[in-house]
């Protein structure tokens, strides 16, 4: 089950922030930095580990990453064409 976190409450002390998980998502997919638009990020829960979720678009298609939110790895990615 994903659950939306609130930083506030559940604060981000120890992980790799958000930043960090929006790099690690746009490099994995192998678009540039500059080229990657409407970047969001959201802290979350899935069954009880901490990530971050990561979508963004570029020229033609829209992304998706869950990054782990200790130790930085992609847990997941899902990528769709844009019409």
């Amino acid at each position: 089950m994903i659950t939306p976190l609130r930083s506030c409450e559940f604060g981000e002390k120890g992980y790799i922030g958000a930043d960090a998980a929006q790099t690690i998502a746009v490099s994995s997919a192998g678009v540039a930095a500059g080229i990657a638009d409407n970047v969001k990020t959201d802290f979350i829960s899935i069954d009880g580990r901490r990530c971050y979720k990561v979508d963004f678009v570029d020229f033609g298609h829209s992304y998706s990453y869950i990054i782990d939110a200790a130790s930085g790895s992609v847990i997941a990615t899902k990528v769709d064409e844009l019409p």
